[in-house]
């Protein structure tokens, strides 16, 4: 969801500005109005189509028919989330490899698991959009600190892959961790109790110690078969 900030009622607003302001409105609307007529255009084909189907072939062959026609294959990608860390470009080359189907029979969860293998994404949603979209809306990853070999640690320690320069300020240095991966849960929990001390952690035979650290549209295509 988008967040909005209510506009300052007292803020001056110059008459070229306005005028812009309104452009912009319209352009917007007239953006949406484009959207609903290629909707309400489509579903009226697909039903004159699907009526046309059942006369000519039957109801089962005719929904067999209807399912599998161009017009339901994907040709669009929505990305919602941090499209700066996660760009609609990235998550298009993980998904359109593992695209086999189309608005009624793609599976979902395949293309979720490909959308999950993007750098930064901790958890994706996948839905369908009327009649050939896909819209991914990915949680990211936050850094926490910086793992022995190179991956970077969330807050509840859990372990990932990504660019740490593309983090919102990178330039902030993030803490080492080093120690099993599998304790790196622990290690995070104890560098949040103790950070005060500005200790850094590293897992050993005992308590962890160590040392701090400088440190939206795009189009589909299918795949060959």
């Amino acid at each position: 969801m988008k967040a909005e900030s209510p506009e300052n009622p007292a803020e001056a607003v110059t008459p070229e500005e306005a005028i812009e302001r309104r452009a912009l409105a319209r352009a917007q609307e007239e953006a949406r109005e484009a959207r609903r007529a290629s909707l309400r255009f489509w579903t009226k084909t697909v039903c004159g189509l699907a009526a046309a189907a059942v006369v000519v072939l039957g109801a089962g062959r005719a929904a067999d028919a209807v399912m599998h026609l161009p017009v339901f294959d994907f040709s669009t990608l929505e990305v919602e989330g941090d499209v700066a860390r996660v760009p609609v470009e990235r998550v298009k080359q993980a998904v359109e490899p593992v695209i086999r189907g189309n608005f009624f029979t793609e599976d979902l969860d395949e293309v979720r698991r490909a959308a999950e293998t993007v750098p930064w994404v901790k958890r994706a949603v996948v839905r369908r959009v009327w009649p050939d979209g896909l819209r991914i809306a990915v949680e990211t990853y936050s850094a926490f600190a910086v793992y022995e070999d190179g991956r970077l640690v969330d807050p509840d320690g859990v372990l990932f892959s990504a660019n740490p320069d593309e983090r919102d300020n990178p330039s902030d240095p993030l803490p080492n961790f080093y120690g099993p991966a599998g304790q790196t849960a622990q290690i995070a929990r104890y560098y949040r109790e103790h950070e005060h001390r500005g200790e850094g952690c590293r897992s050993g035979g005992g308590l962890p110690e160590g040392r701090r650290a400088d440190g939206r549209t795009a189009r589909l295509h299918r795949p060959a078969l």
